[in-house]
């Protein structure tokens, strides 16, 4: 019996394609679509046989299509709630007065006794170059209680009124896993470091309900879409202690406010997920092609620029080397029931104090419960180069930003001095060694458009213009494939997404430049024309189509 040719749905003719596969190239080929997959690849216009009464033939001419891009590490809930607060970044404030008139204004609009959020300073772009303690920020406000996340995520400001209402005084210990900020006299100055001192005051805010969460999802996945990102890794939900931003994720899915692929992360001491813990039996992988488990996530210190990253030597001009956030007994043994229990893990550790310790703990676990793992270190910062065989070795993927060299770089420079700079992101080293590498951008932490973060690892310059370790710097080819191949194989979607070959979702960007053939240093202004999902149109630049 003769069996009929499958017909597509849709088919993008005329363009040139990307595929990502070895060698990555551009092709002069047509790219056929079938109930949300791919179905082929043929010479323009070779394709008769293919098309049917239903079929929508697309022109691409004058395009270039690429596989979805992939966030491996990004913090979505938090971006989309940050949408709603006081945006206080470099690129809207430049002195502490600008800061404090961005929350007045805010004030004048909300009652007295409600909490003020606000995001996204950076004191080295302040003029002043000081944080906003508590006595700036009770001339701005005093009677609403104020947050201030600092960019990095890992130091807040507070005023007097948000430190009551955490019952943080003069008398209240440095908690675990963070420090509170005190001035000469040892009371409390307003300034909060990691997470173990930040969640004082988050737990005095009422957390956002699982409905609040998909909204702020909804608003975050139609900028993600806009940027041709399809699949994205949430870095930790529950990152700021709040139980419901998973079931917001479930949420946003069910009821289609957010289209875009989700491997969820979760932080391992928001969910009991362990099997002594109760946990209820999950692990990495579990959910659908839309929204799946991933890793659990551990965070073992802080932020450079921020000065809590643990370090081997000091910070320059200080006796001070940052910090680690967790007892090493006790991290060793949660990630050993981790990965025992099927977990992928995902460490944060940014130091190279940090990163060796993770690295000695996983190469504990590993030789004494060999698995398949995938393991992931998530920002490997500061790495020198004789750490890179033993990531090979173990298997871990290395989940980097280099958009942090551009929007932070000029703090490398002052934190850590010149002798360290080319240990920053060692990208070639870390491909040459042969290093599971994945790109992503932390988001919020710095701008999210994976072309930024791209044009960064290619050209590796600083906010001022400062090169950093420049002999790190990968091509254009290399780079795409952080974004793409490599970030799906660091999320468990190597079989669906990430290249575009039959067989795989038709995740396609449709782009207005080829990223292979212009000169590098506009990578960053690359502009996504149209994105798909399963075939299915997500985002249209030119009719603003917008995820209707």
């Amino acid at each position: 019996m003769r069996t009929l040719p499958r017909l597509s749905d849709l088919i993008f003719s005329g363009g040139t394609v990307i595929t990502m596969e070895d060698p990555v190239k551009t092709l002069e080929q047509d790219v056929v679509v079938a109930d949300g997959r791919i179905l082929s690849l043929r010479k323009h216009g070779d394709w008769s046989d293919l098309k049917g009464p239903m079929t929508t033939v697309l022109d691409v001419t004058g395009k270039t299509l690429i596989p979805g891009l992939i966030d491996s590490h990004n913090h979505m809930i938090q971006f989309g709630q940050n949408l709603e607060a006081v945006e206080v970044s470099p690129d809207k404030v430049k002195s502490i007065e600008e800061l404090l008139e961005k929350i007045k204004a805010r004030a004048t609009e909300t009652p007295i006794g409600e909490w003020i959020r606000a995001w996204g300073y950076n004191e080295i772009y302040l003029k002043e170059r000081v944080h906003p303690t508590k006595e700036y920020l009770d001339q701005a406000c005093p009677n609403h209680p104020i947050r201030v996340i600092r960019a990095c995520m890992h130091v807040m400001a507070a005023n007097s009124l948000a430190l009551k209402l955490a019952g943080i005084s003069d008398k209240t210990p440095d908690p675990p896993g963070g420090k509170i900020g005190r001035d000469k006299n040892g009371s409390p100055n307003g300034l909060l470091y990691e997470l173990g001192a930040m969640n004082l005051i988050n737990r005095s805010i009422p957390d956002p309900s699982a409905e609040d969460c998909a909204r702020s999802l909804s608003r975050a996945a139609q900028i993600y879409l806009s940027e041709g990102l399809t699949l994205v890794n949430e870095a930790g939900a529950g990152w700021s202690g709040n139980p419901h931003e998973a079931s917001g994720f479930q949420l946003a899915w069910q009821s289609g406010k957010s289209k875009i692929r989700v491997c969820m992360g979760l932080m391992e001491k928001t969910y009991r997920l362990l099997p002594e813990d109760q946990g209820v039996g999950l692990f990495t992988g579990f959910g659908n092609d839309h929204l799946w488990l991933g890793p659990v996530k551990f965070v073992l210190d802080g932020s450079i620029s921020g000065r809590t990253a643990a370090l081997n030597q000091p910070y320059e001009g200080s006796d001070q080397s940052g910090f680690l956030c967790e007892d090493m007994e006790s991290l060793a043994n949660r990630m050993e029931k981790a990965h025992r229990a099927g977990f992928q893990i995902s460490v944060h550790a940014i130091g190279d104090r940090a990163i060796d310790t993770v690295l000695s703990i996983y190469e504990t676990i590993i030789s004494r419960y060999p698995r398949p793992h995938r393991h992931r270190i998530e920002h490997v910062e500061l790495c020198p180069l004789e750490f890179l065989p033993r990531m090979r070795n173990l298997g871990i993927i290395a989940v980097v930003q280099p958009a942090f060299i551009h929007y932070f770089g000029d703090s490398f420079i002052k934190d850590l001095g010149e002798p360290r700079l080319p240990f920053i992101f060692p990208l070639k080293s870390m491909l040459s060694t042969g290093v599971a590498v994945s790109g992503s951008s932390d988001r919020p932490v710095t701008e999210g458009n994976p072309w930024i973060g791209m044009w960064s690892a290619v050209y590796r310059t600083t906010v001022t213009g400062n090169r950093i370790s420049p002999e790190e710097s990968i091509t254009p080819a290399e780079v795409l494939k952080l974004y793409t191949v490599n970030g799906s194989y660091a999320n468990f979607a190597e079989d669906r997404v990430g290249t575009l070959s039959p067989g795989k979702f038709a995740d396609i960007v449709v782009l207005d430049e080829n990223p292979l053939e212009i000169d590098p240093s506009e990578l960053r202004n690359i502009h996504t024309s149209r994105t798909f999902i399963n075939g299915q149109e997500v985002y249209n630049r030119e009719n603003d189509l917008n995820f209707k």
